[in-house]
Formats: C-alpha cells, structure tokens, sequence
C-alpha cells in the first residue's frame, strides 16, 4: 500500500483509458488513506485498552493477595499487625525468596516507618495495602550524590558565587548555548564537507597531513572541542560524577567528547601518524551529539516512550519518580511498561485480505489474459523490449487470483 509505484503501474493503462484510473484509485483510498489508519487507530485503542486492564488486574490481584497475607499474620483478629511480625516478614522476604532483592536493617526500618502512616507502630490492613508498593521502593544515601567541592570545600560550595555558578550550568540557558555551539558545528561541517558531498573532486591541503593545527577547519575543530570538553567539566563539577552518569545524554556526551579530544591528541602530537581522516571521522562522531536536540521535542519524547514501553520519559533516559523521605537516603519508585497489542492486528488483516481478495476477482475479470508470453497470441509482442520484460515481471498479471493478489500486494 506505498504510493512509491503506484503511477508506474497506472501509467500505461492510463494513457489507453482515463477511465482505468478509477480502479487503481479506488484502490488506493480504500487501503492507503483509510485502512492505514485504520490499522493504526486499531493499535492505538488496543494499546489504551490493554494497559487499562492490566492495571486493573493487577490491582484486584494484589488486593487479594494482599488481605489474604493481612489475614494470616493477623490471625489474632486484632485488626493490627505488630513491627516484629512485620520485620520477621522481610527476613522471610530475604530468606526464602531469591529473586527478591535483600533488604538491609535500615532499608526494613524505613519501609516500616513509610508503611505506618499513623505513626502507632502497629500496621492497619488500610496501610498494609501498600506493600506492594512500597517493596518497590530503593534507597540511596544522599553523601553518594555529594559532589567533590561539597565534600572537600564546604565553605566555597555554600558560597554565593558558587551557588550563582551552579544555577547557571544547571539553567536552560546554559543548555542552549551549548545546542547552539552544536548548530554551528554542524554548519560547519556541512560546508566543510559539501564539495564532497556534492560529488566534486576535492585535493586535500597537503598542510591536513603535517600534524599541527594551522588551517581553519583545524582551528574551528580545536575550538569546539574546548568548547565541549569546558561542558563537560562543568557538569560534573556541579552535579557529581554519580548524578552526572545516571543521564545517558550527558553519557553520550562524555564519550564523544573523550573520544574527540583522544583522537585529536593523538593526531597532532608529534609522532609517525598525523593521517587526517581520523579527525574527519572524529568529526562525524561529533556531530551525533545533535541527536541530544530531540530528546528536547515533545513529539520525539513520545515516540520514545511509546517505543521503549515507559510510562514516563525523562530528559535523562530513565524513569522514576524521586521522593525524600529521610535526612540521609533518596527514594526511587520505578514503573514499567509492556504492550500486548499483536493479537488485535489479526481482525484488521482479515479485513485487509478481504478488500483485496475483492479487488483480485474484479482485476482477474478487467485485466486477465492481457499479459501473455504464448507467441500465438498478439498480446504476446506488446510489451516486449520493456522495462517490464526485461525485469522479469511477466508473474505480476490478474491472469488468476494468486497473481492478482501478488500485484496488489506490490502495490
């Protein structure tokens, strides 16, 4: 159903009959313009409908589960459960069920205290249905996020000056002039590149084989670089190398960046290699970082998502939601995704045969016979010496309904 030769086909009977463009036409509205969307809304709603019931099943299986649980444990009838009782459950938690992850003291201490809203020390079964969800929670000591200034220069870290720096490298502001710097450096290599580009024979300047910087493309690449690497340093500065690697775009920054400024040391340090189409390849590399710019689209945003199966889509490549519930610790809540939409498309394919099963039998009854190879018949010559008999397409005819088929699916 692409419209890439769908004039081809029409074309030499069009030119007979104007008339005959009605049936490929037709054809064209019903599967490209209608069916395809169609299809698409199919998998939408499909898509929509699934989660909503998984959702809901989960949610009925796990308050099964979970008052069924409630019920043993309170088998005194007391409508509480004591903290021993509780803290011996994550022991058996981390005992006898390996594919759960261990719990430390601190980490069954805190998720008792988050599971006890009421502060009784005792659980209700209103509160004992969240322990689904709080086993999902991870905790990490904030000092893992303290950055080398926070934990070595205190006094200069909690400086205003300082402060006024790191809001700045943190700041939408800083993160376009960085794009921007990104813009330029694609231009430039787009004008670096176009008479290549545009099939011209180039001679290279003998002085991009000398192993020093002294053309303007090589100053220019030297500049971003700096540029790039100034970037980078500054992040890491500001947010810890921890918090810093946790985003795979500053990860995909931080090795191309690496990987520029090692190439290029190593091509204009003094040595038996200066070949300079390392540095074109380094810059090529260089200008993946463009990709960073989508992630900023909504559009695009979206499409990962849906594509990754996420329910939300951050700028650092991974969902959670970050709450602080204690002085020293961070919590995260992950939340996956699936689909299961494949099943669905089965109905849709059956309509899909269905119309072209239609327009088969009606194509076997205007158009079979009219492609032939039997010498007797004059029809036979017609084509001949075409780009159609010479690529071997005498098998695409409505001679039958298998091959009117094939055709329409070429279509």
């Amino acid at each position: 159903m692409t419209t890439a030769n769908y004039p081809d086909v029409m074309m030499p009977s069009y030119n007979e009959n104007r008339w005959s463009a009605l049936y490929f036409l037709s054809f064209m509205v019903i599967t490209f313009f209608f069916l395809m969307n169609l299809i698409l809304a199919a998998v939408v709603d499909e898509h929509e409908r699934a989660e909503i019931e998984r959702t809901q099943q989960h949610q009925k299986d796990a308050t099964v589960n979970l008052k069924g649980a409630y019920e043993l444990m309170d088998y005194a009838d007391t409508g509480r459960i004591d903290r021993d009782t509780i803290l011996a459950l994550f022991t058996i938690l981390n005992t006898d069920f390996p594919e759960f992850r261990t719990l430390t003291d601190d980490d069954t201490k805190l998720l008792f205290a988050i599971l006890d809203k009421d502060g009784s020390s005792t659980i209700t079964e209103d509160e004992f249905m969240d322990f689904g969800n709080v086993l999902l929670l991870e905790f990490v000591k904030t000092s893992e996020y303290a950055t080398l200034v926070e934990l070595h220069f205190p006094v200069f870290f909690r400086s205003q000056g300082y402060q006024r720096f790191c809001r700045m490298v943190r700041s939408n502001m800083f993160e376009y002039a960085i794009d921007g710097v990104l813009l330029m450096n694609a231009i430039v290599i787009g004008i670096q590149s176009f008479p290549e580009l545009s099939g011209q024979k180039v001679d290279l300047d003998p002085k991009y084989w000398d192993g020093s910087i002294d053309t303007i493309w090589e100053y220019m690449e030297t500049a971003f670089a700096i540029v790039y690497c100034v970037e980078v340093i500054v992040k890491i500065v500001v947010a810890g190398w921890k918090s810093y690697s946790e985003s795979q775009r500053n990860m995909f920054d931080f090795f191309i960046t690496l990987l520029a400024v090692l190439s290029m040391a190593y091509v204009y340090y003094p040595n038996d290699f200066s070949d300079t189409r390392l540095i074109r390849l380094i810059v090529m590399a260089r200008v993946l970082r463009l990709v960073r710019l989508l992630t900023m689209m909504k559009r695009f945003q979206l499409i990962a998502m849906v594509s990754v199966g996420e329910s939300t889509c951050w700028s650092s490549g991974t969902p959670r939601l970050l709450f602080h519930v204690h002085p020293t610790h961070v919590l995260f809540l992950f939340n996956p995704r699936a689909t299961e939409i494949l099943p669905e498309a089965a109905s849709v394919v059956q309509i899909l045969f269905f119309v072209m099963y239609v327009f088969s039998a009606l194509g076997l009854q205007l158009y079979g016979g009219l492609i032939t190879r039997d010498p007797s018949n004059p029809l036979a010559y017609l084509i001949l010496g075409t780009d159609f008999s010479d690529n071997e397409y005498w098998a695409n005819n409505f001679n039958d309904m298998v091959s009117g088929m094939n055709v329409l699916f070429n279509l």
